[in-house]
Formats: C-alpha cells, sequence, structure tokens
C-alpha cells in the first residue's frame, strides 16, 4: 500500500496547489519524478478512510480502492484513468495518486457556450473555436466514454457517477477518460449503495429509491451525457430536488407505470407521489438536433429509456448504427476543445545530459506553473459554484421530506385517498 514513486509536493511558500475538493477531501497537483522525466500528477487525498490502518479502510474507500487496483490491471484502459500509486497520510487519511489531466467534458462544454472566435496553434496557423460541437467530435468522445464504461462493466465495476466532470480529456494521449470513482459499486460485492449519483444524472429507479445498482444506471448517465454535449453544455434534465428531477424526466418521457416499466411497483418510493398520467413531450422537442436524424434519435431513445431492463449495454452501444458514421481526428480534438491556456508542456524530460542545476531549476518552474494552474482551476470551481447557486437552490433531497414540504405548499391542489393496504396515495392536481 506504500507509494512506490518519488513525489515533490508544492509546498505554501510558492502557494496553495488545490485544484479540486468535496465531501471525501480535497484534490492537489504535485510532480511526479522519475529518471527520465518530471511530470505532473493529481493527488486525492480522502479524509477519515481508515477506521484504525490500511487493513481497516472504510466501505466507500476500499471499494474504490479495489476498483481503481482492478482497473490499472496489465496497463489498465487507455479510457480510464489509471492509479499510479496510493499511500497513507497523517493518522487516518489516504490519498490516491493519478496523472494529471488538465481540463474535463465539464470545462469542455462550458467553455463553448461562452467563447468565439480564433486560437493560434503551435503551428502558427489559427484555428477557429467552435459553440457547438460537430457529430463527429460527439461520436468520437461517446466512443472514448462508452470503450471506458465496457471495459468497467467487463470487471464488475459499475461507476455510479457517470456526468461530464467525471470525464477527463488527456491531452497528452488525445484520449477522454473516465474518473472519480468515489461512488462505484462491484457487481460481485453485497456492498450496499453508499452514496447517490449528482442529482441531475440520477436515474429514474435510483430517484425512486432502488438500491440495487446495475450497468443500466451507467447508460443512463451516458444519455444524459450525449444530450449535454448535443445541446451546448446544458444539463437536460436539472431539477432542484428528487421529487423535481422525477417531475422533470416524466415531463419529457411520459409517466411510467408497471405496462412500460416492468418492475417498477417494488420499487421502494414508487407510490409515494403519484404524477398525472401524462404522454410526455418527447426527446425531439428540447433537443432539436435530433430532428431529421433518425439514428442519433433512436440511440438517445434507448439510452433514455425508463426501465432500465430495456436499456442498451455499453458493447450493444459501441456496434449502434449511429456509431458506424464519421469519427474527428485525435488532434482535431485539441485543436477544436481545448482552450489555449490548457495547451501546454506538462512534464520536463531528463536525460544524462541534463545536469543537476538544470533539474532544480526545472522543478522549480514546475512548481511555480503548478500554483498557476491550481489558481486557474480553483477560480473556475468558484465561478460554477456561484452559477449553481443562482440557478439551483438548495432544496432537501430526500423524497419523504420533500413530499412533506410540497404537501405544504400546495394543500390546496391535492386529494388524498386511503386504499385496500391502509397506505395512502397523494395526487397533484397539475
Amino acid at each position: 500500500m506504500k507509494s512506490s514513486i518519488s513525489i515533490e509536493a508544492i509546498t505554501t511558500d510558492y502557494g496553495n496547489s488545490q485544484i479540486g475538493r468535496g465531501a471525501f477531501g480535497t484534490i492537489n497537483i504535485a510532480i511526479h519524478k522519475s529518471p527520465t522525466a518530471y511530470t505532473y500528477i493529481a493527488l486525492k487525498s480522502v479524509r477519515n478512510a481508515m477506521t484504525l490502518d490500511l487493513e481497516n479502510l472504510s466501505i466507500p474507500v476500499f471499494t474504490e480502492l479495489a476498483a481503481l487496483r482492478v482497473l490499472s490491471q496489465n496497463g489498465g484502459h487507455e479510457n480510464v484513468i489509471p492509479l499510479l500509486s496510493v499511500q497513507s497520510y497523517e493518522s487516518s487519511g489516504i490519498t490516491f495518486i493519478f496523472p494529471y489531466c488538465p481540463i474535463d467534458l465539464h470545462e469542455i462544454l462550458h467553455s463553448l457556450r461562452f467563447r468565439g472566435g480564433t486560437k493560434m496553434l503551435p503551428s502558427g496557423r489559427k484555428s477557429s473555436l467552435p459553440n457547438r460541437l460537430e457529430d463527429s467530435v460527439i461520436r468520437t468522445i461517446l466512443r472514448d466514454i462508452i470503450r471506458g464504461l465496457y471495459y468497467c462493466h467487463s470487471k464488475g465495476i459499475i461507476h455510479c457517477d457517470m456526468k461530464p466532470g467525471n470525464v477527463l480529456f488527456n491531452t497528452s494521449r488525445c484520449r477522454f477518460q473516465l474518473a472519480d470513482f468515489g461512488l462505484v459499486q462491484l457487481t460481485s460485492c453485497s456492498i450496499s449503495a453508499v452514496g447517490l449519483c449528482t442529482l441531475p444524472y440520477r436515474s429514474p429507479e435510483v430517484l425512486f429509491g432502488s438500491q440495487k445498482y446495475e450497468t443500466s444506471v451507467d447508460m443512463w448517465g451516458v444519455g444524459l451525457i450525449l444530450a449535454e454535449m448535443l445541446s451546448g453544455g446544458r444539463p437536460l434534465f436539472h431539477g432542484t430536488s428528487v421529487l423535481d428531477q422525477l417531475g422533470k424526466i416524466i415531463d419529457v418521457t411520459g409517466t411510467p407505470n408497471a405496462q412500460s416499466w416492468d418492475g417498477i411497483e417494488e420499487l421502494p418510493d414508487y407510490g409515494k407521489v403519484i404524477f398525472e398520467t401524462k404522454a410526455g413531450v418527447g426527446l425531439s422537442s428540447i433537443l432539436t438536433r435530433l430532428d431529421n436524424n433518425e439514428e442519433l434519435g433512436n440511440i438517445m431513445q434507448r439510452l433514455l429509456t425508463l426501465d432500465p431492463a430495456k436499456r442498451p449495454s455499453a458493447k450493444s452501444c459501441l456496434h449502434d448504427e449511429w456509431m458506424r458514421g464519421e469519427f474527428s481526428s485525435r488532434q482535431y480534438l485539441i485543436n477544436a476543445l481545448v482552450p489555449e491556456k490548457y495547451i501546454s508542456d506538462y512534464e520536463m524530460r531528463l536525460d544524462h545530459d541534463t545536469n543537476k542545476e538544470e533539474r532544480a531549476h526545472g522543478l522549480e518552474q514546475m512548481k511555480l506553473k503548478a500554483v498557476e494552474i491550481a489558481i486557474s482551476k480553483r477560480k473556475g470551481l468558484k465561478q460554477y459554484d456561484e452559477h449553481q447557486e443562482e440557478s439551483c437552490p438548495k432544496v432537501a433531497s430526500s423524497l419523504p421530506s420533500l413530499l412533506s414540504s410540497k404537501l405544504k405548499s400546495r394543500k390546496n391542489d391535492i386529494r388524498v385517498r386511503s386504499t385496500k393496504s391502509n397506505s395512502v396515495e397523494v395526487v397533484f392536481e397539475t
């Protein structure tokens, strides 16, 4: 479990090296020192990961570590972020060490909404910056994502948090890679779910309280990522609560029932709220790019099927008719998608002629640059948080409490009736 690689941390003398944060802890940028290169790496530090020592990891961290180790065996997969090493810190913390990827799909999609014009390529040629993704680009990105998922699923691993922010773009390899396995589930384990996928990307069965995570949970997320790429970076269903999220989905897909979704009545929270029976407006009404594109519409419809048993597998998606179309070159992805500030060298190559002074100077420059990267990342996170607060007011996310507040605010719009099983049905008149 001890780290087997040499790490040069960015001390506070240089500045704050934090590039991400969450309930788990923090992510910091650091430098991996090997005999042939100095390379940026990402350190994901998880607080309270161990109950006693490294042999007594908490269940979520143990599951994440087990999954990452399996996925990184024998060179791993080009579309899954590899785990380089693990080390312990302080009394109960653990640090996962990954390659550093400068940008993720969320940042790419977000930048598309606010940019235009041109950027200068290393060759001196100007390249136009699109404000929407071409089908060939979307298809190339989606293929990377699905290939990564197919690899995960073939190993008995369910990601459980598929969203653009967890799809990193490795600019050195020109590949999109799945990352952040903090909510991962193992199909071979009987451990119950310890977390929930980010609300706008949560599948309907999970919204209805299912504790049985299947690979279809990930495929719903793939459908929403595809929709977000088609819409220019806007989440398809952006609810402010579990109840609101379900309502937004049903507005589009129509109200599910036992005929359209086998087994829905067995879900824990199904029946706590009875939605108005409706046909739904359909995906093409909110994704205009589906018009006159039957093959694209078909794969979208299959991925965003309410019944998880009817969603396609990652393997079948790779052979879908729409996926047989044109793909973009890898170099074009960098030229068209990556803002200029992310086009940079993230390593210093070393050879026998690199003397001690040159190594020290290069390491110093990389540390200074790492702090600049961290400042830029934190600024982006702050802007995103402010945008989220404006567009998504904080609302409790448990269905029972949301139902209670809904009842209080709409007491004149509901009717309550007893059932044969002595339970109570609440029907909102919409």
